[in-house]
């Protein structure tokens, strides 16, 4: 019988991934390095809306002011489809890879 759902196999993620909005999508919270935030929202926020407008999904980032001081990571939600929080998501690894490709080679 596979109907039953697989509970607690997923050791990296125990909370559930996606949950309905009122936007009639889903939604997905990822944890980005602190030193990274300014790389993904860019200058005057060009990034972020970039990617918003690629995706199709919404990402909201916690801004500085309600971020835990004592955290190395910022958390983004994304917000859409979810085929649109998929690629959202990728888009997001991508910009990151690019900014650690770009920070190793000494630029």
């Amino acid at each position: 019988d596979n109907g039953a759902p697989q509970s607690g196999f997923d050791s990296y993620d125990l909370k559930p991934q996606y949950s309905a909005g009122s936007y009639g999508g889903s939604s997905k919270k990822i944890e980005i390095p602190n030193g990274r935030v300014g790389v993904l929202i860019g200058k005057g926020g060009e990034t972020i809306k970039y990617l918003q407008l690629q995706s199709g999904a919404k990402i909201q980032v916690t801004r500085d002011m309600d971020a835990d001081p004592n955290s190395t990571t910022r958390m983004v939600e994304l917000m859409g489809t979810s085929d649109a929080v998929a690629s959202a998501e990728k888009l997001i690894n991508e910009v990151l890879a690019e900014a650690e490709a770009g920070a190793s080679a000494g630029g």
